[in-house]
């Protein structure tokens, strides 16, 4: 698109801290001056004049290219929402609040739900948190907690723990700017089955015994671990390609045999080795003796592994135990644990 947008930004309006932004578009020396302009991805707040003003520019947006359609939304009663916050003018006062779409349900993890109680308690905490940083005074902010408490409770949440959560939130909001005093306590994370009352116990069980050998600098942190349905029922059709994989090879009419390994698929691998003019070594022992053929059709596969220094390391094993014919190399990694030479008496 032969079409050149420069943005300048301008003098400040006075003590209303906002910047005129001058758009020039070079080809037709078109201005289109605005107010205040924000982006977000493709969701663009600019503040105008005049809704005439608002047009021409969305027009302009509009004939860079054909593909590029965008749309407008204009304040409603002096409320305008952009991405989760509502813009609310008053008199010329701006503030902010949290704003939902009307098919908002309120609907979250029941408290009664199979859930870790770790995860409802940060629902809450996570909900505050974002009240906390959108909204701009106090009485929205009270407003916006007790909207948070309705529909807490809707989904069974005891209204004395919602306010206790409310108050440990606001407590540590107060505390965050204090300096930290004394040693920082060394964090251990320990991964957990979550089978609900029995995690909770060993939970309950591992903090007691940290308590009472008085390990003051330490700190676990406990994560749960989770089965789905699907992991039960193994009803999908498996894929018919295979990779990651280590593979074994032999000849049909003689002893040579070969072991690999390849992150890519399998049956493409195969398909390399029984090309003549590739530099594969199955290949090579192919053209250099007529009639003997390899299973490259269905190689044997002789294990699987996603990472590939293990998956080498798997490769190198596989070398040294069957000893193939065809293998150039001895091994993939040198295996000082394993590859022990043998003594001779």
């Amino acid at each position: 698109v032969n079409v050149v947008l420069e943005a300048h930004i301008g003098k400040r309006d006075g003590d209303s801290g906002v910047a005129d932004v001058e758009f020039c578009d070079g080809s037709t020396q078109m201005r289109y001056v605005v107010r205040c302009f924000t982006r977000y991805v493709d969701d663009i707040l600019a503040a105008f004049e005049s809704s005439e003003k608002a047009h021409e520019f969305l027009a302009f947006l509009n004939s860079l290219h054909g593909n590029i359609k965008f749309t407008i939304e204009e304040e409603v009663m002096g409320r305008m929402p952009f991405l989760d916050i509502l813009l609310i003018r008053e008199n010329d006062h701006m503030s902010t609040t949290v704003y939902r779409k009307t098919t908002h349900s309120g609907v979250y993890a029941h408290f009664t739900s199979f859930v870790p109680f770790a995860l409802k308690l940060q629902l809450i905490r996570t909900l505050l948190h974002r009240a906390y940083e959108i909204c701009s005074s106090y009485e929205l902010l009270h407003a916006e907690f007790e909207r948070i408490k309705l529909m807490m409770m809707n989904n069974g949440y005891n209204r004395d723990y919602i306010y206790s959560v409310v108050n440990r939130f606001l407590t540590r909001k107060a505390s965050e700017n204090r300096p930290f005093e004394g040693p920082k306590p060394k964090e251990i994370y320990i991964r957990l089955p979550f089978l609900k009352d029995s995690t909770y116990k060993l939970e309950k069980c591992i903090n007691s015994c940290l308590s009472q050998i008085k390990c003051g600098a330490l700190r676990v942190k406990v994560f749960y671990t989770y089965s789905r349905v699907s992991d039960r029922l193994r009803f999908k059709d498996r894929s018919s390609i295979i990779n990651n994989a280590i593979y074994y090879l032999e000849c049909s009419q003689c002893e040579a045999n070969y072991v690999g390994e390849t992150t890519r698929n399998i049956q493409d691998r195969m398909k390399e080795h029984a090309d003549p003019k590739t530099d594969s070594v199955v290949a090579k022992h192919i053209l250099e003796n007529p009639g003997h053929t390899f299973n490259t059709d269905s190689p044997k596969i002789l294990a699987f592994e996603h990472k590939t220094f293990k998956r080498r390391t798997k490769e190198a094993l596989s070398i040294q135990k069957i000893n193939p014919k065809l293998n150039i190399q001895e091994k993939s990694y040198k295996l000082f644990l394993f590859d022990v030479p043998r003594m001779v008496n």
